[in-house]
């Protein structure tokens, strides 16, 4: 059974990890530096994780887990769709910010292509539920079987995925805030 401090110092590897990886990304990123950012001795590391893939999956589980969580707070607010959607894009825009290196390592590391599958699927079976489930407001007032519109997002954030991780670090702000503005554009275009 785990103690509260063997929490807390998994914890602190995590968000070490996380910052490190989403800065550095995978290769530039050393167990060493983790350890000295977590503020724990290096070797320490290997009590929760048996090395640096685990560590890095364990990372960005940890980010998916993060937006799915606060992505469902958004959708269960009362404001409207549009305020919802807004909200929500505003929130994951910062986060791929933050997190490009992390995604350049799910996309193009041999071993991680499977993150990126697997939590979107948890990312759309979350959304699923809420758009099903959500009476007061109904999304699915979009005119497509809820399959089609579940494909549709998938390919969507797929995409947008992808544009982030190839940017080079210079392209980045440049364009997120592109891809974003078309997408309000979108959701706004029938006001």
């Amino acid at each position: 059974m785990a103690t509260e401090s063997n929490k807390d110092t998994r914890n602190l590897i995590l968000e070490a990890a996380y910052k490190l990886f989403g800065n550095y990304g995978f290769d530039g990123t050393s167990m060493k530096a983790i350890a000295n950012e977590a503020g724990i001795v290096p070797g320490s590391i290997y009590n929760y994780f048996s090395d640096k893939e685990e560590l890095f999956t364990s990372a960005v589980i940890t980010g998916w887990e993060y937006f799915i969580t606060e992505s469902q707070k958004i959708w269960e607010s009362h404001a409207s769709i549009k305020e919802k959607l807004k909200t929500l894009i505003d929130m994951g825009f910062g986060l791929l910010k933050n997190a490009q290196p992390l995604l350049k390592g799910m996309f193009f590391g041999a071993n991680q292509r499977k993150l990126v599958q697997e939590n979107l699927e948890r990312l759309l079976d979350s959304w699923e539920m809420i758009l099903v489930t959500d009476q007061k407001q109904k999304a699915s007032d979009v005119f497509i079987s809820p399959e089609k519109r579940r494909a549709l997002t998938k390919y969507i954030l797929m995409g947008i995925l992808l544009a982030v991780a190839m940017a080079t670090q210079e392209e980045l702000d440049p364009e997120l805030e592109k891809i974003k503005q078309e997408i309000m554009l979108f959701i706004y275009d029938k006001e």
